[in-house]
């Protein structure tokens, strides 16, 4: 596996707050596709932010084919956000209401330095075809589409510098099902086409198993469990993980919730975090947290009971 992406104990705050702690993440060379699982507040979102350079790293690296980017400035810091790009969750708020769908596009090229200015409004045409958008929605403005149509124009305007990895931050969780599907399979095939890296964040697990060839399980911050989606999802290892799986409802099976426990002491704060939830959870649990361990099959898990 060629890596293209790696983060090595890095760590995230907001004030005193540690939102994120000495996270371990490869994203490999395309095409390919890393999910990050968990729920709300267990630092997906903040993670993303953190690699793209819009929240700073309280402690350890991220680097892109072995270059530090932590540090970068100027000339360096552009190449890299035009090597990787974001993919909004929210199409309202990621697009200026003032500027026109065609200009949005033409706004990423021109701030990249790609092609001459009588140049980008056909690159703009041809970006918006390829994401499966007319013509005539190049002189739209956003509240004039869809929810569909905004995210897929702001798919093109990441593609638009030719990046090597989009991190994708709950790119159909706004839409309805059907016009997820569209989107789910637009993105299917510009990953295969343009040979692209996907670092998904989702909480929607069927979205992640199609997309994703290796799943992180994110708690309050930490990895709690990784490896190849098929056995994270198919066979989790740790509890909050199986939480996760059991929640989504499935016809004609039985629902396999283990029940929480109804009051639990909390932990130390050196104990695990999820041993207040936990029902598996025993004294070694409350004093002593979990390092992530090997498994089995590339798959690694910090439980104690795992």
């Amino acid at each position: 596996m060629v890596e293209l992406l790696e983060a090595r104990a890095v760590s995230v705050d907001y004030g005193r707050v540690r939102a994120v702690h000495e996270l371990d993440l490869v994203v490999p060379a395309g095409p390919a596709g890393v999910a990050l699982i968990g729920e709300s507040g267990s630092g997906k979102t903040t993670i993303a932010r953190a690699l793209m350079r819009l929240q700073p790293v309280a402690s350890g690296t991220v680097s892109l084919e072995g270059v530090d980017i932590t540090t970068l400035s100027g000339g360096r810091l552009l190449a890299y956000r035009r090597a990787v790009q974001i993919v909004f969750q929210d199409g309202d708020a990621a697009l200026d209401p003032r500027i026109r769908v065609g200009g949005a596009v033409v706004e990423a090229l021109r701030a990249h330095g790609i092609g001459t200015r009588s140049e980008r409004p056909a690159a703009a045409a041809a970006l918006l075809a390829e994401v499966g958008l007319e013509d005539d929605l190049m002189h739209r403005y956003p509240h004039q589409l869809s929810g569909g149509q905004r995210q897929r124009v702001i798919i093109a305007r990441a593609l638009a510098v030719a990046p090597r990895l989009l991190v994708l931050d709950e790119p159909t969780s706004a839409l309805d099902v059907t016009v997820q599907a569209r989107i789910l399979d637009l993105i299917e095939r510009l990953r295969e086409e343009r040979a692209l890296s996907y670092l998904l964040i989702s909480h929607n697990l069927a979205v992640v198993d199609r997309l994703c060839e290796q799943a992180v399980v994110l708690y309050r911050g930490r990895v709690v469990e990784q490896g190849p989606t098929r056995a994270v999802l198919d066979a989790p290892a740790h509890p909050y993980t199986q939480e996760l799986r059991a929640s989504v409802p499935e016809l004609g099976v039985p629902p396999r919730v283990r029940p929480l426990r109804a009051t639990a002491p909390e932990p130390t704060p050196g104990g695990c975090p999820y041993a207040a939830r936990c029902p598996l959870a025993f004294d070694r649990c409350l004093a002593e947290r979990p390092v992530l361990r090997p498994l089995d099959a590339g798959r690694a898990v910090a439980c104690h009971r795992a």
